[in-house]
């Protein structure tokens, strides 16, 4: 289970949803829901999710640090720590 407070994992899904390059296409067509979750809780239309919507934020988060080479079970506060964890992440992304 990572250790990156829930909220830092909405900002920083959803800073990649809303300003994503075309490389990322394919793991955002993947993750079509909890994307567009995350977005909404780090921009705040939404307050709170279901069960099933942090579940999907999480499997995305995973799916995430699974995708770019990190340690799933680590903190990571900013997307330069997941950079520096990361075996295929350079700047810029």
């Amino acid at each position: 289970m990572s250790k990156t407070p829930f909220s830092n994992i909405c900002d920083m899904l959803g800073d990649l949803y809303a300003s994503h390059n075309d490389s990322w296409n394919e793991f955002i067509d993947v993750n079509d829901i909890g994307m567009p979750l995350a977005y909404a809780m780090s921009r705040s239309y939404v307050y709170d999710l279901t069960e099933e919507g942090y579940s999907a934020v999480n499997e995305t988060w995973k799916g995430l640090l699974e995708y770019v080479g990190a340690d799933v079970d680590g903190e990571y506060p900013t997307w330069d720590s997941i950079v520096e964890a990361s075996s295929v992440l350079e700047y810029p992304l």
